[in-house]
């Protein structure tokens, strides 16, 4: 191989590997971040390709908002955001393939985070979750219904994983089986609109109350505050005002101007 064909091709691969990392990105749309969770615009990476360069110790109030709320896992975000914005873009692909290598790009995305947080981080049920909906899509159901049941071991309180597995038993015909997914979320999660409603519609029949606040237990004063409060006379004037049963009258509009309470009135 001739001495300039060999620096040719080394300055091809020079330029791919300084280019690539930049240009690996897609960027979402300016309509795209608004269908996406609001603190996209903030990451690290997409802020950037807007024009607003971001950094741990030079970002603005709503950024440093964002880095307090979600750690410094936030700056890894811009990888979940890419995420949602692969598995939105899935969802309008023209053809099988497109639609496929959409939803491919969105699980190495969520993959990246799960590797990057902590095994407790608080946010784990929702990327498990969406993890699990990009793989019904892909019809890899099992591996789907593992990455749900990794949310609701971790909080089983989290609503999302119950009414997707709930939705993919219905589909299946399953409808006994969304029924106890359903129940079990609504033992966790009483209140849950989405999960009561799929009930409902399902004809679930038992019903799902939400426990009243434990009351509150004084104990009973001890024998000495007992004394003291029997000892200690009341002073006329540490006596309370008797209670005005009438209320007072509401202030007339003066003659001849608006009411100022009224939005029709002359």
């Amino acid at each position: 191989m001739g001495e300039n064909m060999l620096r040719k091709i080394v300055i091809v691969i020079g330029f791919f590997g300084i280019s690539l990392p930049a240009a690996a990105y897609v960027y979402p749309t300016a309509q795209e971040l608004q269908v996406m969770p609001p603190y996209c615009k903030k990451t690290a990476v997409i802020s950037k390709h807007l024009g607003n360069e971001q950094a741990p110790t030079g970002h603005d109030a709503e950024t440093q908002g964002y880095v307090e709320k979600y750690g410094q896992n936030f700056w890894s975000f811009h990888h979940y955001c890419f995420g949602h914005m692969h598995l939105n873009r899935a969802y309008l692909a023209r053809g099988r393939d497109e639609k496929e290598g959409q939803l491919r790009t969105a699980i190495k995305e969520f993959d990246y985070v799960l590797r990057a947080v902590e095994p407790d981080y608080f946010m784990l049920p929702e990327i498990y979750s969406n993890k699990g909906r990009v793989l019904l899509l892909l019809k890899e159901e099992p591996a789907a219904v593992v990455e749900f049941r990794k949310a609701i071991a971790l909080n089983p309180a989290y609503v999302q994983p119950y009414y997707l597995l709930s939705d993919y038993y219905e589909d299946k015909n399953n409808k006994e089986m969304a029924i106890k997914i359903l129940e079990e979320g609504l033992t966790n999660k009483p209140d849950a609109k989405s999960l009561l409603n799929r009930y409902k519609r399902l004809g679930g029949k038992r019903e799902f109350k939400i426990a009243a606040p434990p009351e509150e237990k004084t104990s009973p004063p001890n024998e000495k505050e007992v004394i003291e409060m029997k000892e200690t006379p009341v002073k006329p004037d540490e006596k309370a005002e008797p209670l005005q049963n009438k209320a007072p009258e509401p202030s007339k509009p003066e003659v001849g101007k608006p009411n100022p309470y009224c939005r029709f009135c002359p």
